[in-house]
């Protein structure tokens, strides 16, 4: 599965995009927070404060970041893989902390 969801963004992003996305992926699944200026604080780039924290907002910003686009399938692809046809899937999301 990982190597389905590793080949599906690669295609999505180009090279520096994907690595962006798998650090900050990182930086989020050790330090539990997403609040830009902490990620921007932390995010491994040689370049100043206001550079890193301008770069990450435009990569937050960009089109491909859609749901439609890059998750969709990537959750499509999960509910193939591990449940059978012939079974009622129910599907929950928590959106308590989504704005629109």
């Amino acid at each position: 599965m990982l190597q389905f969801y590793h080949a599906h963004l690669q295609s999505k992003l180009t090279q520096s995009e994907f690595l962006i996305l798998k650090i900050l992926i990182d930086l989020i699944q050790i330090h539990q927070w997403v609040r830009l200026d902490s990620i921007a604080e932390k995010f491994p780039l040689p370049i100043k404060f206001e550079s890193r924290r301008k770069k990450l907002q435009r990569f937050f910003s960009m089109d491909k970041l859609t749901i439609l686009n890059l998750w969709h399938p990537i959750v499509e692809k999960i509910i193939e893989t591990y449940c059978p046809l012939e079974k009622t899937v129910y599907l929950v999301i928590d959106r308590t902390r989504w704005a629109n």
